[in-house]
């Protein structure tokens, strides 16, 4: 299908819909997409919670150079935001969230 005005989606309405079909939390989708220059993960998880980390470019899930934002499945209001020094293979463990 051509992308046209009607059907091209931004890449936050695209998150949303993803959000909302899986509501539930049952379903854990790794989302890969990103310039040259940035490495966006989304990680819809099972523990109640979404996850959208971003890092440069070619950025190791183990290496401690991920921004990391949790987002609550029950209020999508309430996310918090880790350090960009966090390891996006922790992020629903040891990762720290404000």
């Amino acid at each position: 299908m051509a992308i046209t005005e009607t059907n091209q989606y931004t890449a936050e309405q695209l998150l949303r819909e993803l959000i909302a079909a899986h509501a539930d939390g049952k379903l854990a989708i790794n989302i890969i997409a990103g310039s040259a220059n940035v490495k966006t993960l989304v990680d819809i998880n099972a523990d109640g919670y979404k996850y959208i980390g971003e890092a440069p470019a070619g950025t190791a899930t183990s290496a401690a150079a991920w921004s990391i934002t949790r987002i609550s499945s029950v209020n999508p209001q309430a996310f918090l935001i880790s350090p960009a020094n966090s390891v996006w293979d922790d992020r629903a463990t040891t990762v720290t969230y404000s």
